[in-house]
């Protein structure tokens, strides 16, 4: 076992196929959402288990172009251009038509999962456009709506019937509100066994619609909660690159998360691996926390940045366990090995 492993592994649960479920998490994308996807394929293929749901901790680099990039996020995609993989792979328009182009190395990459990925509004994202969709396509106000999908030129007219529209697989979670993940079906029924809770909140107060602070109150039995920034506290003594650890997170946070005490609570934001912690909350019970990488090549021969990826699997609402993926067919990829997805 690596440096990096989690120390939660040792109580990892059983895969009973039947009734489990994996949830894969990943930290700050920044863009290389592709990426995601193939790591959730090689997982798969590497570990012969499926990936049911994907989530993202928010940053996850929705722009449509350059053009649409604050100073900052400009910045570092000039530097990085796979900062700009969402308008690459997923937001590309045929100028002659407006409409969108299907990418062929998307579909083939997604074509290998059935897993979507959910993900909560950084503070690097195009917020304009992120909005524009909940408050005029959402289904209702407490649905993700996914995100790679022309809803504008659908509603205008530019698209035939069965004509491509996006993937739909980059789906935007309300904050503030609980989402449910249904589990293995019952095959009597066909109803859930079980579901998971999910609630999403940025935790940066300009990012953090001002009524998801109240809704987020009022949610009980939440299993997964996932935010951008962390609690207050959460970083002391992590500090292992001179940054203002000590100082950082929202102490709103911190009282949301111990009122509505989820079992699991993931963050990024900060680009560094957090392990496993525990947070006693108001209901006497603790609330598990961890924060992810960024995922990354810090530079075109360096190898993937570690503990930016892991697994949740859960065999019930009540019976979860939370592993940092480590193993070498991960901690070896290189950016040539993924030259073509970013």
């Amino acid at each position: 076992m690596s440096a990096m492993s989690n120390s939660s592994n040792s109580g990892a649960l059983h895969d009973d196929g039947a009734t489990s479920m994996n949830i894969a998490i990943f930290g700050d994308l920044h863009g290389r959402v592709l990426l995601a996807f193939h790591l959730i394929d090689l997982w798969q293929r590497h570990t012969g288990a499926s990936i049911d749901y994907a989530l993202s901790v928010g940053d996850i680099g929705i722009y449509r172009s350059i053009d649409n990039m604050e100073k900052t996020s400009r910045r570092f995609a000039e530097k990085y251009p796979e900062e700009l993989g969402f308008s690459k792979f997923f937001w590309t328009f045929d100028t002659q038509t407006h409409r969108i182009e299907k990418h062929p190395t998307t579909s083939a990459v997604l074509d290998r999962s059935s897993a979507d990925l959910l993900f909560l509004p950084g503070n690097h994202e195009e917020h304009g456009f992120l909005c524009g969709i909940c408050d005029h396509f959402a289904v209702t106000t407490d649905t993700p709506v996914a995100v790679d999908v022309d809803w504008q030129g659908l509603s205008d007219g530019l698209y035939d019937e069965n004509q491509f529209h996006g993937h739909a697989r980059l789906h935007l979670l309300p904050q503030g509100r609980s989402v449910d993940l249904p589990g293995p079906l019952d095959e009597t029924t066909w109803a859930p066994l079980y579901s998971c809770s999910l609630l999403a909140l940025n935790g940066l107060d300009r990012y953090t619609r001002p009524d998801s602070w109240g809704l987020a109150k009022t949610c009980v039995d939440i299993d997964i909660m996932l935010t951008h920034e962390t609690y207050r506290g959460r970083l002391e003594g992590f500090d292992k690159t001179g940054r203002r650890d000590a100082a950082a997170g929202s102490e709103r946070l911190l009282s949301t998360i111990k009122r509505v005490s989820p079992k699991y609570h993931f963050f990024g934001h900060h680009h560094w691996y957090y392990p496993e912690v525990e947070l006693r909350n108001q209901a006497g019970s603790a609330t598990k926390s961890v924060g992810l990488n960024q995922v990354h090549f810090v530079d075109r021969t360096a190898a993937i940045t570690r503990g930016c990826f892991g697994v949740l699997k859960v065999n019930s609402p009540h019976a979860m366990a939370f592993h940092i993926v480590d193993e070498p067919w991960f901690t070896e990829l290189t950016y040539s090995d993924c030259r073509g997805l970013l």
